[in-house]
């Protein structure tokens, strides 16, 4: 019994040392007076392969930045230093005059393995899309849920090139 209940301890200590994956070190550096570019470095720590949700505000304001404006390391990364660079010329914001107080909150977020597309849905609409990471599959959320009239597609691992 007592080496039971050290066991199960053992474990349970274990289990709150082990964290998800987490970044740190985030700094924001705009390329000035070469570039209008933005380099935002961090640094991540994780055991697998991870994708970076980016998030811009100016103040507490959120700010929408397109995925197309952002280039680097945002997809599939493993630990280390990494840099994401913004450009703030491909985003409505050139108008707007100086973003004084930009900042980002970056967000580590499982890659998706699969995308289901429902054809019975209008293109566009709420919910037609969704993305399915392999923590999903193996807990039994997506277990059996697919119809004939779904698509699932495997989803690259990077984006592709425009």
């Amino acid at each position: 019994m007592k080496m039971a209940l050290g066991s199960l301890a053992a474990c349970l200590a274990f289990g709150a040392f082990a964290a998800g994956p987490e970044i740190s070190g985030v700094m924001i550096r705009q390329r000035w007076p070469w570039s209008r570019l933005v380099d935002i470095d961090y640094v991540l720590t994780s055991d697998q392969k991870i994708d970076v949700a980016v998030t811009g505000f100016n103040g507490t304001t959120p700010l929408s930045l397109p995925l197309f404006s952002l280039t680097g390391d945002l997809y599939g990364q493993s630990s280390g230093a990494h840099r994401i660079v913004w450009d703030p010329m491909a985003t409505a914001y050139t108008n707007e005059g100086v973003l004084g107080k930009f900042r980002v909150s970056l967000t580590p977020t499982l890659p998706p393995l699969y995308m289901i597309v429902d054809l019975t849905m209008d293109a566009g609409a709420q919910g037609q899309i969704t993305y399915v990471s392999e923590e999903d599959l193996t807990n039994g959320l997506w277990g059996g849920v697919c119809q004939e009239s779904d698509i699932v597609p495997e989803v690259m691992p990077q984006r592709l090139p425009l």
